[in-house]
């Protein structure tokens, strides 16, 4: 089982070049059988593949003190082997609860940046590759989770085996062969309770519906996934190479005016499936690629074939695509388009960037209300609007408290003759579910700074577009 294993891993990284000669590898080792496994392996052919071997553990206080034994164990275990470990620690719940999103993706997005900022600073030539542990029996959960939520032939494609920096050498190994070769060499992993779980995604799907299609439909329905992807992934491959050769053709890329101009008629030449991957390309290129949906690709595909010149689709991040007699351009924050975003989250003091709005948000603290404060700055009491901050575009009946009442927001942008085509981009601040400012338009009467107030926030908006002109526009968030 130890040399096959190890055989398997490395035919597999050579064929899929996940290592060169005089690589640093970061391995991710969350101390469970798979990483373990993973971080032995490697350790094991690091000299003959030459490759320095590090790894890192990510501590995300999800369970207590079985989580800070892991931690413990995982330090020990790359001690015993002589072995630089970097550890991260940081409350995932708390994290969760603030960005109102689920323990499962604060985890990974929070790992991942760990996973990171260690490699970033490994002392080696070229960049760092970062091994994960995902093995044959996830690549064949992962295809079934896509098939569920209607995937296409990219999300059938499941985990690569590389993508950028991350390298995955145990895909073409199973979790049997995995368990076998922690037995072999006398490992001792820990278990993760959470895993035996059902009430996330993937443990519903490792533990109620991949046996029962095993037992009642294909007892090697693992084996027919990874099959199908690996199928998916050389079509996609295939067909994405095609898009690459044909695009410089279809489209020109307008870099100053931050378009794409696809030529309809060259456009209309190509396959179905090499004219998505064109969109895919383009969109990638606008900076709205995780934004679109398969909807938004059919209704920019119909509007190349037949739309009349005028003719416009909407799409996210303020963004839409118009036809232009023998060309449609997609441009991105364009006049009147509508922005579709999600609510974003101020959490607390510091820089935020707001890439929907076009603008950048800084939030700091002052000792002193301002004698003048320009159109893009409020200046807010603490304790009156408490953070987390909303902020978002405008809603039908948005109103919003005056000197003299209520007032819409609507009204608000007439009586300030801002164009309609720009009232979806003015960005709407809210605090507990009250709007206190329209950002560069105008402050709502609530949580205004008093005589009796103890603690001043401001907060200023730096246009995108203007910033950039400047040369000072960071874009950074916190």
């Amino acid at each position: 089982m130890y040399n096959s294993f190890i055989d398997k891993m490395v035919r597999f990284a050579h064929l899929h070049r996940l290592w060169r000669r005089g690589d640093a590898v970061l391995v991710a080792c969350s101390g469970g059988p798979d990483s373990l496994a993973l971080l032995d392996s490697l350790l094991s052919v690091r000299e003959d593949e030459h490759i320095l071997i590090v790894a890192a553990h990510f501590e995300h206080g999800i369970r207590g003190e079985s989580s800070r034994e892991d931690a413990e164990f995982v330090k020990n275990f790359c001690l015993s082997r002589e072995v630089e470990c970097h550890v991260g620690h940081e409350d995932i719940p708390g994290y969760a609860r603030e960005r109102r999103v689920s323990i499962e993706t604060a985890a990974r997005e929070r790992r991942y940046e760990f996973l990171r900022r260690v490699a970033g600073e490994i002392d080696c030539p070229g960049e760092p590759l970062i091994a994960v542990a995902h093995q044959r029996d996830d690549q064949a959960e992962t295809v079934l989770m896509h098939i569920i939520r209607g995937a296409g032939v990219e999300g059938l494609s499941g985990m690569r085996p590389r993508s950028g920096n991350i390298i995955r050498p145990l895909l073409a190994v199973s979790r049997a062969e995995v368990e076998g070769y922690c037995s072999e060499r006398r490992l001792s992993p820990r278990h993760d309770e959470t895993n035996d779980e059902t009430d996330a995604t993937r443990n519903r799907v490792r533990r109620i519906l991949m046996p029962l299609i095993r037992e009642q439909f294909n007892p090697s329905i693992d084996d027919a996934l990874c099959r199908l992807a690996q199928s998916a992934f050389d079509e996609n491959d295939f067909v994405s190479s095609e898009a690459e050769r044909v695009f410089g053709d279809v489209v020109r890329v307008d870099a100053e005016m931050k378009c794409c101009i696809i030529n309809r008629e060259r456009y209309k030449s190509q396959s179905n499936i090499i004219r998505h991957k064109i969109l895919s390309r383009a969109a990638e290129l606008m900076g709205m690629y995780q934004n679109l949906t398969r909807a938004h690709y059919e209704a920019v595909d119909e509007l190349a074939l037949s739309g009349r010149a005028g003719a416009r689709a909407v799409l996210p991040c303020g963004a839409e695509a118009v036809v232009e007699y023998g060309d449609m351009r997609i441009s991105r924050c364009p006049r009147g388009a509508e922005i579709v975003t999600e609510d974003e989250r101020i959490s607390g003091l510091g820089k935020f960037d707001l890439p929907a709005f076009g603008v950048s948000i800084r939030v700091e603290k002052i000792n002193f209300m301002p004698d003048a404060l320009s159109q893009n700055e409020a200046a807010v009491d603490a304790d009156a609007l408490p953070f987390p901050w909303t902020v978002r575009s405008r809603r039908d009946g948005d109103a919003i408290m005056t000197e003299s009442g209520t007032q819409k927001i609507k009204k608000i942008f007439i009586d300030r003759k801002i164009p309609r085509d720009d009232r979806d981009k003015m960005p709407i601040f809210m605090s507990g579910g009250t709007i206190f400012w329209i950002g560069g338009v105008r402050r709502a009467n609530v949580g205004m700074v008093t005589a009796a107030t103890k603690s001043i926030i401001r907060v200023k908006m730096i246009w995108r577009e203007r910033a950039e002109s400047q040369g000072n526009f960071r874009g950074d968030s916190k």
